[in-house]
């Protein structure tokens, strides 16, 4: 005798042993099997823009026959999903609307890089080829689309980590494919008479250091500070970790805001480390 099956094993076989890898994504928290649909190829393979392009900035030199080049930074990434849909219900083409006919930004998730997110929008609308049957007295709907999303900033990260650092040394293992971003968060109390990060690795000799002066002087109200890297700012943080508005640059005297490079680095500081893995 034949087993019986379920609609969910019929249209997503062995969903329920984590293989929706390559066929599986999210965006905004609405997985694709909540809309009924999966990512499919277009034939035999998948296509796909596996880094964002570059763009170089460059002026041409007067008077010469030379291009001046200075840096180069990353273009826009852009996906373009095709799905197809056996058995989607009203009620899932109504989600499959609201979800991708929206202005805002969200995490774009796929499954076989679960933990990684882009942060994503809507390059345009959904576009649908369908037929639509009855089951059940409930309309049914059959076919195959296109979605298309683009990320402005083309980076994708990890979940939040945190880690505890030591003015020894702490190291700290950077599993993303760039440099990543971090802030410390350290109490006000007792007033650090002076306060340093530095970084080293072993592959290279540099030494990676942001230096403040003796005597820094917090706000009352400030019950912690924090140095984020992002944002090339030392600010004052209440007793919520909520910035108080008071800023903390000027007592800066050397280094600068560095990033921390892939693969292993030893961290020295006081207080607790928190970071993304960060990934194109």
């Amino acid at each position: 005798m034949t087993d019986i099956i379920t609609k969910e094993e019929l249209y997503y076989p062995g969903a329920g042993n984590n293989s929706d890898d390559f066929i599986g994504f999210s965006f905004n928290g609405v997985r694709s099997q909540d809309l009924g649909i999966s990512r499919v190829s277009e034939g035999t393979r998948y296509g796909e823009q596996m880094l964002p392009g570059f763009q170089d900035k460059s002026a041409q030199m007067p008077g010469s026959d030379y291009t001046l080049y200075w840096e180069s930074f990353y273009n826009t990434r852009t996906w373009n999903l095709n799905i197809a849909f056996d058995h989607m219900t009203d009620a899932q083409m109504s989600l499959l609307r609201r979800t991708f006919h929206t202005k805002n930004m969200g995490n774009l998730t796929f499954a076989e890089r679960e933990g990684i997110h882009w942060l994503a929008k809507v390059q345009a609308p959904p576009q649908l080829k369908y037929i639509c049957f009855d089951e059940d007295n409930q309309r049914i709907y059959k076919g195959e689309g296109t979605i298309q999303l683009i990320a402005y900033y083309p980076f994708g990260m990890s979940d939040l980590k945190t880690l505890s650092v030591a003015t020894t040394g702490t190291t700290v293992t950077n599993n993303g494919e760039i440099p990543m971003e971090w802030y410390v968060i350290a109490p006000v109390t007792p007033t650090p008479s002076s306060f340093e990060i530095k970084a080293e690795t072993e592959e290279d000799t540099e030494v990676r250091i942001l230096r403040f002066n003796n005597g820094i002087e917090f706000k009352t109200g400030d019950v912690s500070f924090m140095v984020n890297s992002k944002t090339n700012l030392v600010e004052g943080l209440d007793s919520n970790n909520k910035q108080t508005g008071n800023v903390y640059n000027s007592f800066i005297t050397a280094g600068d805001f560095f990033k921390l490079p892939v693969g292993n680095s030893k961290f020295f500081s006081t207080g607790t480390l928190y970071y993304n893995f960060l990934y194109l």
